[in-house]
């Protein structure tokens, strides 16, 4: 199988402090991997290490069986909230990305707005945006591009549940219909037992479990069993 995304025995330290140690990870096409670990657990690092912002100080890291300094133009990402503009439209954020980036054609952006929800908004000053919309704004901007990679580092933060709800829809859509690889990094489990294909359990800068959904509900009959079993594992790793 021919992965979108492989860690091989990656380690990371910043100031002699290990952030990362001999982690492993690799992803499919349309699948939706949920990274799990509490503050601290190297989850962001790990994210921009993919991503190419910062470079690991051993092991490998290929992004479509190349390094991701390579590779940018397929993959986008969200980290610590959408870098948008209030005083200017939905549209205007995304053509102002697309231009900086060397994508401006219409009929994509129109496709992006669409997907994300915000087509008919696309005139609207994003000052005046929910907390979700900006959200999905964000995404609309990751996606442009060639992209194969999704990368969103706890999406769900500040988000109401009718907001956690839509971002979950669209994080499958995309996954499902564009065949786009999605990590999410999040500590909240019981929303990503609703989106996630696979689960990777992080403490410490360790991988201390791996599962896939269907192996969660082997040992659970419902969604708060799903979740007491996964922290179990989590916890479980002393």
């Amino acid at each position: 199988m021919d992965f979108l995304v492989e860690v091989k025995n990656v380690t990371k330290a910043y100031k002699n402090v290990s952030v990362l140690n001999d982690v492993n990870l690799k992803l499919s096409a349309g699948e939706v991997l949920g990274l799990v670990g509490g503050n601290g657990a190297g989850k962001t690092t790990l994210i921009r290490l993919i991503t190419g912002m910062t470079k690991q100080d051993s092991g490998e890291i290929k992004l479509l069986g190349d390094s991701p300094a390579n590779t940018a133009i397929h993959a986008g990402s969200l980290i610590e909230g959408p870098c948008v503009y209030g005083y200017m439209t939905a549209y205007d954020n995304l053509r102002y990305y697309g231009s900086l980036f060397g994508y401006c054609d219409k009929d994509r952006l129109k496709e992006l707005l669409n997907i994300v929800g915000l087509w008919e908004e696309r005139n609207k000053k994003v000052r005046h945006f929910s907390t979700g919309m900006k959200q999905r704004l964000g995404i609309a901007i990751a996606l442009l591009g060639e992209i194969r990679v999704l990368l969103l580092d706890e999406p769900y933060n500040g988000l109401d549940a009718d907001g956690v709800s839509e971002l979950e829809g669209l994080i499958r859509e995309i996954a499902d219909k564009e065949k786009v690889g999605v990590i999410i990094t999040s500590h909240i489990i019981s929303e990503l037992l609703k989106v996630c294909d696979r689960y990777m359990l992080m403490k410490a800068g360790t991988v201390v479990s791996e599962f896939t959904h269907e192996e969660v509900y082997e040992h659970a009959g419902d969604a708060a069993e799903a979740e007491a079993y996964i922290i179990s594992r989590l916890g479980g790793a002393d």
